[in-house]
């Protein structure tokens, strides 16, 4: 049985039924259901240990982002994204937002209880294909052209730090700062920041 508050935040009335009479069947504690983000943010269910199913099309604040306030506000509640999409933008910004797992919803009313289990006992539950997604992306940043601090350095410029800040951050000096985004501009082909940075996205870099 699963014993950790299950909360689902979906908007699909149907598909919050269905989800909703698995997990009441499996679950100690009546799973809590809302239709957007922002109900869930203004209540008290996420001060206890919970298991959230979170959809990512959602009305007002998307699932990623409520995602990331949650996280950042509530650091032990366990993130599952619940998304039709499979497009590999949106499933690393929901893991970098502080996901712990991502389910497409093709087969959510088989995997949905395992999922949930594999969560509280400390996996990172996803759908094959999203894993095999995952692990492609790790054996390409693994052959990343950049080095260590090259990377640590085009992840600060993204996050919009200044040369001045870089610098602070990695305990360098500004030249070298400059010396390094340099080198990165030559090795991905690109001529500026913003064209850099795109360039290291597409990579899975950063």
């Amino acid at each position: 049985m699963i014993e950790k508050q299950v909360i689902l935040i979906e908007d699909d009335d149907v598909m919050a039924k269905s989800l909703l009479y698995i997990i009441e069947k499996r679950s100690k504690k009546k799973p809590l259901h809302f239709l957007n983000a922002e109900l869930v943010l203004t209540s008290k269910v996420l001060r206890t240990e919970c298991v959230i199913l979170m959809d990512i099309h959602l009305p007002g604040i998307n699932g990623i982002e409520a995602t990331r306030k949650i996280k950042n506000k509530f650091p032990k509640a366990d993130i599952i994204m619940v998304s039709s999409s499979d497009s590999s933008e949106i499933v690393f910004e929901s893991l970098k937002a502080g996901a712990v797992g991502y389910i497409v919803k093709d087969n959510i009313h088989q995997c949905i209880i395992p999922s949930i289990i594999e969560c509280i006992h400390g996996g990172a539950p996803m759908s094959a294909s999203i894993a095999r997604m995952v692990a492609t992306s790790f054996n390409q940043t693994q052959s990343s052209v950049l080095s260590d601090r090259e990377t640590d350095v085009i992840k600060l410029l993204s996050e919009g730090q200044t040369y001045t800040q870089i610098a602070t951050e990695l305990f360098i000096a500004p030249n070298t700062v400059r010396s390094h985004i340099k080198n990165i501009y030559i090795k991905l082909f690109a001529t500026n920041k913003s064209e850099a940075i795109k360039a290291a996205k597409n990579q899975r870099i950063i």
